[in-house]
């Protein structure tokens, strides 16, 4: 007996739907038939023939191109009936991903300092996670004056040097110049727990066994300069040379 039925594929990707009017040989419950994809490709050419008939060459194609791919499913082996082996968990997400950025901003204001802390820049933040990095970055407008002197430039996490490596800026004048120009410190801090910290900025003379630039001049901002520190939580895996 021929039966007017609507019939849906979701298998291949896409959902295919024949007009209710149509009449075909598929039977009610398809998902019974003992080879659903022979039996799917069966309908399917059924149903093609009774789209041509109604002369509707849009939706024919349609049906010709959900056959193909179920004959390709079919060959390849990717179209089974038999239930398959769970895959393995994935990893978590967020590989290598920036979870939150944390930062501080200004313009100004200058610092004389020669040797201590640059009280100014600071930046207190939050680390949500223990087994995260964090990438610290503090540029700023430097100066050192001074024959043959240099002034170094330490950013410091609670009060220390990161635990990996520690984050400087060494700079040197030979010539009295006195130029003031921008300085970038950026470095991966490793190994800090959950919780949180604060990251400063501390200035000295760079250390020589003969003290030779002893009595540096350092001096922290120029005028209207703008200054900023950031604190970005990652997950990363450094890379090993």
């Amino acid at each position: 007996m021929r039966k007017s039925i609507r019939v849906g594929l979701y298998s291949v990707g896409m959902v295919f739907a024949t007009s209710p009017v149509l009449a075909t040989e598929c039977p009610e419950d398809i998902s019974k038939a003992s080879n659903l994809p022979k039996a799917l490709i069966a309908c399917i050419q059924e149903l093609q023939t009774e789209l041509k008939r109604i002369q509707d060459p849009e939706a024919a194609a349609l049906s010709g191109t959900v056959k193909k791919s179920l004959q390709t499913m079919i060959t390849d082996g990717s179209l089974s009936l038999k239930d398959g082996v769970d895959g393995k968990a994935g990893r978590d997400g967020q590989d290598g991903a920036v979870l939150k950025v944390s930062y501080a901003s200004g313009n100004g204001p200058n610092d004389g300092t020669d040797n201590g802390r640059i009280v100014s820049r600071a930046l207190r933040f939050l680390k949500d996670q223990d087994t995260t990095d964090i990438r610290i970055s503090y540029s700023d407008s430097h100066r050192v004056a001074g024959t043959g002197k240099a002034c170094r430039w330490t950013v410091k996490l609670d009060g220390t040097d990161c635990r990996n490596l520690k984050l400087v800026a060494d700079r040197h004048d030979q010539n009295q110049s006195n130029v003031h120009s921008t300085s970038t410190i950026v470095g991966y801090c490793t190994g800090l727990n959950a919780g949180w910290h604060t990251v400063s900025v501390w200035v000295s003379e760079v250390p020589k066994p003969d003290n030779a630039y002893q009595g540096s001049d350092c001096y922290t901002g120029w005028d209207a300069s703008v200054w900023t520190i950031e604190a970005t939580e990652l997950t990363a895996t450094p890379h090993q040379p």
